[in-house]
């Protein structure tokens, strides 16, 4: 099995930041816990792309929250992601069903519809940081693209893809960002716009060249900064689950004990479920009552 790794570079004479990522082997471990359409793996293959680089952009034990909130059938979707290059996803309706454009592709942006983007990061020794803006395309590259220069001002291009065939198998996932660093001169401006207008496919450049030669073909002057493997890792554990269940009200949690006897946690990033007899409920109960 191959292994997904994410890529830091610094080009055109070090005023434009660039990260790739190939995330195939992260979408098919998330398909292996949820059951997804091809459109809704579309979806959420592009935000955890997103989620490993913008990830990438932190410090050690700092993490982000992508989410989006829309009035599409999709209605939601989220992605975690981490500075060790782990990533867990969500999609509110997982199961939905979207025709092609009028290109042929999967539509994303029919089932992402209108609505918002939010950028949560939990920073060391600091208030976690929140940043959000409207949907510009519900593509989720562009309206990533939108946020940096919205709510971060930092020049920056999104470019995800997932491709899918016609029998259903995932090909490839990933995507790059350019960022212009603040030195960047009017040069590297225009490359940059001229390199865009020569990209119609991210998933293209990603079977033909693979996430880390793709960057040296942007930019003949590419050189790697770092690079580290990335996978799907659901911090989800029992011990979640029973603080979930503690911090119901008093009454719910006696009202599970007398009249279901059992409960069942399900956790939504993985779908993994933990299950709790009567007497556990009754411990914790107990425990709950003892750390009021």
């Amino acid at each position: 099995m191959n292994q997904d790794k994410l890529y830091k570079f610094l080009a055109f004479n070090n005023e434009i930041r660039v990260y790739s990522v190939e995330s195939k082997e992260v979408l098919l471990k998330y398909l292996k816990h949820v059951e997804c359409s091809p459109i809704a793996s579309v979806a959420i293959g592009r935000l955890m792309s997103a989620a490993l680089m913008m990830a990438g952009m932190l410090k050690d034990d700092e993490k982000l929250l992508l989410s989006i909130d829309s009035d599409g059938p999709i209605q939601s979707l989220k992605a975690e992601a981490d500075a060790y290059g782990t990533v867990r996803g969500f999609v509110k309706n997982p199961l939905l069903d979207v025709s092609y454009n009028e290109f042929g592709r999967l539509d994303v942006a029919k089932a992402v519809g209108h609505g918002i983007l939010t950028v949560k990061k939990q920073l060391n020794l600091k208030e976690p940081f929140t940043g959000s803006c409207e949907l510009v395309s519900g593509e989720i590259a562009e309206d990533i693209s939108y946020y940096f220069g919205i709510s971060e001002q930092t020049p920056t291009v999104v470019a995800l893809g997932v491709n899918i065939s016609k029998e259903g198998t995932i090909d490839n996932s990933g995507g790059f960002i350019i960022q212009m660093l603040p030195n960047a001169s009017e040069e590297a401006y225009q490359y940059v716009e001229e390199l865009l207008k020569k990209v119609t496919s991210v998933s293209e450049l990603l079977n033909k060249f693979g996430p880390e030669q793709l960057v040296h073909e942007l930019f003949n002057d590419a050189t790697l900064v770092e690079s580290y493997p990335v996978r799907f890792q659901c911090s989800c554990s029992r011990r979640v689950a029973i603080n979930i269940l503690k911090r119901l009200e008093y009454s719910d949690l006696e009202t599970i004990i007398n009249e279901d006897h059992k409960a069942e946690v399900t956790c939504n990033f993985c779908n993994r479920k933990y299950h709790f007899t009567e007497e556990e409920l009754k411990q914790i109960l107990e425990e709950k009552r003892c750390e009021a």
